[in-house]
């Protein structure tokens, strides 16, 4: 396996300490539908680098229509 295209998970730990939310929080919003794209393995949660990178920035508003809330267009009804 060629270690330099390897993707990069991260924990949900590290997760919630670059949001800054609790891993509770976190464990909502997958239950709900919400939040970055993960995956599992065996019983781990673990989150794709390039995909939660991904969902920031698609959650990032500048201006006038800023509502603080990265992700939005990913709000459960």
């Amino acid at each position: 396996m060629d270690t330099v295209n390897a993707p990069t998970f991260l924990t949900p730990k590290q997760i919630s300490d670059s949001l800054q939310i609790s891993i509770r929080t976190l464990e909502d919003w997958r239950t709900r539908g919400y939040g970055p794209p993960f995956l599992t393995v065996g019983r781990h949660v673990r989150y794709p680098l390039n995909e939660f990178e991904a969902w920031v920035a698609a959650g990032m508003k500048g201006g006038d229509e800023s509502d603080g809330v990265c992700g939005s267009a990913h709000t459960p009804s």
